[in-house]
């Protein structure tokens, strides 16, 4: 009986682990904890560095996504994006007045991440390519040999 149990708990674990999460149903503790492992995780997928300038977590929300989240002219999927909640968890350094080092837009319908901004002004949305892709992407392209101009005649 035992196996069985543990059988069947295997086969629907990679249906468990790939559901969407509705982070409104989540009672707040567990909402935090969700927002804060995951934001972590997409900065150290994204630029790990400024994971280690932080020493305080913020989260806020839900806020409105809106035309004034985006740049002038946003296309089709951030139009389409317009009216969304999501949670805002921002990371601060306290050790220099309180200056956001980074923050992570997490979609509160889904639970996965809108966007990732760092303090230079540089960052990822991941709007047209969701963020499970984006790392898959971006991970093959970090370990594919580079090319080497010695070989051009």
């Amino acid at each position: 009986m035992k196996y069985l149990i543990f059988t069947l708990f295997i086969s629907f674990f990679p249906i468990i682990s790939n559901a969407q999460i509705n982070l409104s149903n989540l009672d707040e503790k567990v909402r935090n904890d969700y927002l804060e492992k995951l934001s972590i995780e997409v900065i150290k997928e994204t630029g790990p560095d400024y994971l280690k300038e932080c020493n305080t977590i913020v989260i806020t929300g839900p806020l409105v996504y809106s035309i004034k989240d985006t740049g002038v002219n946003p296309d089709k999927e951030f139009v389409l994006c317009f009216g969304r909640k999501y949670y805002l968890v921002r990371f601060l350094d306290v050790n220099n007045d309180n200056k956001e080092v980074s923050r992570v837009c997490v979609w509160e319908d889904d639970g996965e991440p809108a966007s990732v901004d760092y303090r230079n002004g540089w960052g990822f949305e991941f709007i047209h390519k969701p963020y499970k892709e984006f790392i898959k992407l971006n991970r093959k392209i970090q370990y594919e040999e580079p090319y080497h101009f010695d070989d051009i005649e």
